[in-house]
């Protein structure tokens, strides 16, 4: 078995620190969407681009993972045969991804492989190299995995509540909460009685 899991948003408490930024900057952001900056100006999103990707290639430090995520990567690691970080990001930083992940998550090659995709690309490349498991924090690309027939768990952010969640879309409230949940038994049934969403 294979599993993917998303890195911002999902290990990465990224979002939070991208947002402070750009309103230190001015910039109005929303957590009421993925796309933080939706519906400001051309030159207000390069602005937050440019923020984005000066964090992630200089302080990248200042991002720190979500509550349990190394202990929860090292038990999935115990039950997958293969485990798979996929991220957005440019792979100009993947030097930075890995040194991040060195220092919160672990050694990269002892967790398994990092690749970089674009949102788009992700169910497409997951479905080719035959991953059974994905877990992410963007409902599109959530909803386009599981539509595609892998077994798919959304973390639950205020970017991706209110809306409309494919039928087989499990959501969880965080990494850390998957490997219990994949050991108990009644996990399909009972998943949306405890997270309703």
């Amino acid at each position: 078995m294979k599993i993917a899991i998303d890195i911002d948003g999902v290990i990465a408490d990224s979002c939070s620190v991208f947002s402070r930024l750009a309103l230190f900057e001015k910039i109005p952001t929303s957590d009421k969407q993925y796309d933080l900056v939706q519906g400001v100006s051309d030159n207000q999103r390069l602005r937050f681009r440019k923020i984005v990707y000066f964090t992630i290639e200089n302080q990248l430090t200042l991002v720190k993972p979500y509550t349990g995520a190394r202990k929860a990567i090292a038990a999935l690691s115990k039950m997958f045969d293969q485990i798979l970080l996929v991220t957005a990001r440019d792979p100009r930083f993947n030097f930075q991804t890995n040194e991040w992940l060195l220092k919160y998550i672990g050694n990269i090659d002892d967790i398994g492989t990092l690749v970089n995709l674009g949102s788009s690309k992700k169910t497409d490349y997951l479905l080719e190299n035959n991953f059974d498991t994905f877990i992410e924090d963007r409902l599109k690309t959530a909803n386009t995995a599981a539509e595609a027939g892998i077994r798919t768990f959304l973390v639950k952010h205020s970017w991706n509540t209110g809306r409309k969640i494919y039928k087989t879309v499990e959501v969880i409230p965080s990494l850390s909460f998957l490997p219990k949940l994949l050991r108990s038994e009644n996990f399909v049934e009972d998943c949306h009685k405890i997270i309703p969403v």
